[in-house]
């Protein structure tokens, strides 16, 4: 197992115009416990596992603009650890996207205001998913938000989905990602230069040292954005960062 592999996934990060609006949507619909805001940052956690972690970072308008065509998020994948948080978050009459009953209780796909898509359930396998037509909710007075959750999967909309999978293949990351082929003149942009998916975050176990980890990126043939003494930032093929940090 190289040192990469070892590498365990913190955080995604999305850009937002308006966080307010999006702290709203992440504590009210998605469930999500906000635990820090300073400047252009929201940071959120569980309610029973502050090891979980999900950022969203301000961007204005001066030198941040909407993404032409698709974004390069096409959906992230939230798996709760208690089905009926799920049942809480519907109770509180949230507008969804799609509504779903699975074998473990009920799911939902929604968008945020950003427009970013997030499919939140509870099952062993999605596949047991079926779409259902909403119905009555059972709410519990002392329910705050998700007791507990993963990112189980992100799904990327790409140029060339082989190219893509060649990448993170070759890394072997903590994370497991699936693409969709898509078109789009900002699938390859900049990741400061819209509102759209910026970096996913890695934790380096504590006994790695950083300079062995950017020679094995290199080797994989990863060009090293930045580096110092707890943070190495490389790219993928989409110009998504990928950030290895120590704490």
């Amino acid at each position: 197992m190289t040192l990469v592999t070892k590498a365990t996934f913190k955080t995604p990060v999305v850009r937002v115009f308006d966080k307010d609006a999006n702290i709203s949507f992440y504590q009210e619909t998605l469930g999500f416990r906000l635990v820090s805001e300073e400047n252009a940052i929201a940071i959120f956690s569980a309610y029973e596992n502050s090891e979980r972690t999900f950022i969203i970072e301000e961007s204005p308008t001066y030198r941040t603009r909407a993404v032409n065509g698709k974004t390069k998020h096409h959906k992230t994948i939230i798996k709760v650890t208690r089905a009926s948080d799920i049942e809480c978050l519907l109770a509180r009459d949230i507008t969804v996207d799609t509504l779903f009953k699975g074998e473990n209780g009920y799911a939902f796909e929604v968008t945020s205001p950003q427009g970013y898509t997030y499919l939140i359930h509870a099952e062993n396998d999605r596949a047991s998913l079926v779409t259902i037509e909403k119905t009555d909710f059972k709410a519990q007075p002392d329910f705050l938000g998700l007791s507990d959750f993963t990112i189980e999967e992100l799904v990327l909309n790409v140029p060339n989905v082989g190219i893509a999978q060649a990448f993170y293949r070759k890394l072997n990351l903590s994370l497991a990602i699936s693409f969709v082929e898509s078109e789009g003149e900002d699938l390859q942009v900049n990741p400061d230069d819209v509102w759209d998916l910026e970096y996913l975050e890695f934790t380096l176990p504590v006994e790695s040292e950083i300079a062995l980890v950017k020679e094995e990126l290199e080797t994989l043939g990863c060009a090293i954005a930045y580096d110092d003494k707890k943070l190495l930032v490389t790219r993928d093929t989409s110009n998504i960062e990928i950030w290895f940090s120590k704490s």
